[in-house]
């Protein structure tokens, strides 16, 4: 979907092409390959990022088994909150983000649909309960995302978000999620992995593997503590995007900041 104070785009009728003006497009695009790649400015016209106009519908799959602990889920909530912090929270059908909130560990909870939250004050009322479980069912978290993004409740103009914070993965009886999430992101979705990791723990390589190229965050890397500008960054390279059969020319978060565009077969006249 276009967004109209995000993306201009050209609207180009298809016409028959004589023999003439196919020469002078052969020549043009001669032209154009005799100039050297440093002498071409990029020029950014579309998607210009204003989180108080981003316009999606995310599922937060927040971890609560024992690895992520009270603390873990307090702190990653709290996060999750700053990043949301500026963003237009609300129903309604233009310029303005849903909410929803699962958790998981052995089991898989809803916490909020996505109707719930209708300002983003309502947000300081989220708390997630830490389980008792030990288990990672982050398979059953995205297979209830979806199921709920299908719903009645579902906007359909509105790009789906996945937000998966978790402290570690533990492949036992469940799915492995990869394969969920990779219908989910080929489904036209967005899924956003922060390995939120507790004491001295390594990294997990299922977040990265979970998340859409370049959407994957770590709380703590590098002696530098994650910001929530970052996950609003992301949020913003989600709201970007075309709409159906359209081509985006992309950039490295598959956002088409070169702007979208239709092929079209272009018949000459012999």
């Amino acid at each position: 979907f276009i967004r109209p104070t995000h993306l201009t785009l050209l609207n180009r009728k298809v016409v028959k092409v004589h023999n003439t003006a196919e020469m002078m497009l052969r020549f043009v695009l001669f032209a154009l390959c005799l100039i050297a790649p440093s002498s071409l400015t990029y020029i950014n016209t579309t998607c210009e990022c204003n989180v108080k106009t981003i316009w999606l519908d995310v599922f937060l799959l927040m971890d609560a088994s024992v690895m992520m602990g009270s603390n873990g889920i307090s702190s990653a909530t709290d996060y999750i909150e700053a990043a949301f912090s500026k963003l237009t929270v609300g129903q309604a059908e233009e310029y303005q983000t849903r909410l929803g909130v699962i958790s998981y560990a052995d089991s898989v909870n809803l916490i909020a649909d996505l109707d719930k939250y209708t300002s983003r004050d309502d947000l300081f009322d989220l708390e997630i309960q830490p389980s008792t479980e030990t288990g990672t069912n982050i398979d059953g978290a995205i297979r209830l995302a979806r199921a709920k993004f299908a719903s009645s409740t579902s906007r359909r103009a509105a790009r789906k978000v996945i937000i998966i914070v978790g402290s570690s993965y533990i492949q036992t009886v469940y799915e492995d999620p990869t394969r969920v999430a990779k219908e989910f992101r080929d489904e036209g979705g967005i899924i956003i992995s922060i390995d939120y990791l507790q004491g001295t723990a390594k990294s997990n390589p299922m977040f990265k593997k979970l998340a859409s190229p370049n959407y994957s965050l770590i709380n703590f890397e590098n002696g530098k503590q994650l910001r929530a500008q970052e996950l609003r960054q992301l949020l913003c390279r989600a709201n970007c995007f075309c709409r159906r059969n359209w081509i985006p020319y992309t950039d490295k978060w598959s956002a088409p900041q070169g702007g979208c565009y239709l092929p079209v077969k272009i018949m000459s006249s012999q």
